[in-house]
């Protein structure tokens, strides 16, 4: 192999192995990690919604990983919630409002359009993980929320 082909070659090699190496060591900041138990066993009746849509684009920048969900507009705003990726992660949450339609999401009567974010980093980490299928897959989300009995 002539020496410029193989310096080409071993400079595509060393960057692929650098680039696994950050994404690896990139991790969810402090602010994701909860404590998903006590969510879990404090009281009010749990409620888990599919997402209808997922948009993963993480290459667009910050906020291009998300979820579409409808909720009830009668759940307040800011209210503790889980977001789970099957396969992926779960990762603590509060309900933010989006407004009554999304793109050709329209929400029902009584419901708001939610959209709920996955860091583009941890997106970024999933794709050299191989799990990018499944962030891609809408049946994969969900949104555990609570309801105060």
């Amino acid at each position: 192999m002539p020496l410029k082909k193989r310096s080409v070659v071993i400079s595509i090699v060393l960057s692929i192995v650098t680039v696994l190496i950050w994404a690896d060591s990139l991790g969810q900041n402090s602010d994701s990690n909860c404590d998903t138990e006590a969510f879990m066993t404090s009281s009010g009746k749990m409620v888990m919604v599919t997402a209808e849509k997922v948009s993963v684009n993480p290459k667009f920048g910050r906020h291009q990983v998300f979820g579409v969900f409808i909720i009830p507009a009668s759940i307040p705003q800011w209210t503790p919630a889980l977001l789970t990726v099957e396969g992926v992660g779960i990762y603590c949450s509060r309900v933010q409002r989006y407004g009554p339609v999304y793109e050709n999401i329209v929400a029902p009567s009584g419901s708001i359009v939610m959209l709920d974010f996955v860091r583009t980093r941890t997106a970024i980490k999933l794709f050299f993980q191989g799990k990018i299928a499944k962030l891609r897959d809408h049946k994969t989300w969900r949104y555990t929320y609570k309801l105060n009995s």
